[in-house]
């Protein structure tokens, strides 16, 4: 409804006479990844993925249970063909309640790559950036019994937090929730008391406070 939104969603419970309207879709789709894929847009396909894995890099990250919706942990698209079913049609959050088997999770680890297509290649990079968070959560003890602190600053279009464990260990995630580069102030390190750092997604290591320079939808997950 939005002109130049790179969502691909369906209303549901529309109310036209306030306005008022719910989307349905999946996470791949709204994140843009499948207009990309019909533009055959390289660009667009890049961008999208860093969506997709930032909004995983939240849920994996943030706290509590991770809950993974059936068909996003390997980007599936949006599924039209319940309006070719009368028993569903009149119901559009069919649109993301896409049947999901063993056979598909096998068909992605296994398929060789030579017959890959390009909206197939983008599901194995998303089911293994998510295979990474999860084998990351499962090496570190500041993804189970931690506290959250929403921290504030200065750039409205990061969110910033921190996890801090029971024997002290803590991880500090920096997001990007813009298409543009973004920086964040040295004093986000603050939390680290001159510890350095390391990033758990890439390796890099940060020695010393110093602004932080994030790509568009970049995410760190630092850990001191």
């Amino acid at each position: 409804r939005f002109e130049g939104s790179y969502a691909d969603g369906v209303p549901f419970a529309e109310n036209p006479s306030n306005g008022d309207c719910r989307v349905c879709g999946s996470l791949a789709s709204l994140c843009g990844l499948e207009g990309a894929l019909q533009a055959n847009d390289q660009q667009a396909i890049d961008t999208a993925m860093r969506r997709i894995m930032l909004v995983h890099g939240v849920i994996m990250s943030i706290g509590g249970i991770p809950l993974l919706y059936s068909g996003d942990e390997m980007g599936l698209l949006n599924d039209y063909s319940y309006r070719d079913d009368p028993a569903k049609a009149h119901d559009d959050r069919w649109v993301n309640r896409i049947a999901v088997t063993s056979a598909h999770i096998d068909d992605i680890e296994t398929a060789p790559a030579a017959t890959d297509s390009l909206e197939r290649k983008t599901q194995k990079a998303i089911f293994a950036g998510i295979k990474q968070l999860i084998n990351l959560r499962k090496e570190h003890a500041v993804f189970g019994q931690a506290r959250t602190h929403i921290l504030q600053t200065a750039n409205q279009h990061c969110f910033v937090y921190c996890r801090v464990a029971d024997d002290g260990q803590k991880l500090l995630v920096l997001c990007n929730f813009s298409e543009h580069p973004q920086t964040l102030q040295s004093n986000v390190l603050e939390v680290f008391d001159g510890e350095p750092a390391t990033d758990l997604l890439t390796n890099h290591r940060i020695e010393k406070a110093s602004d932080i320079h994030l790509a568009p939808y970049q995410q760190y997950w630092l850990l001191s």
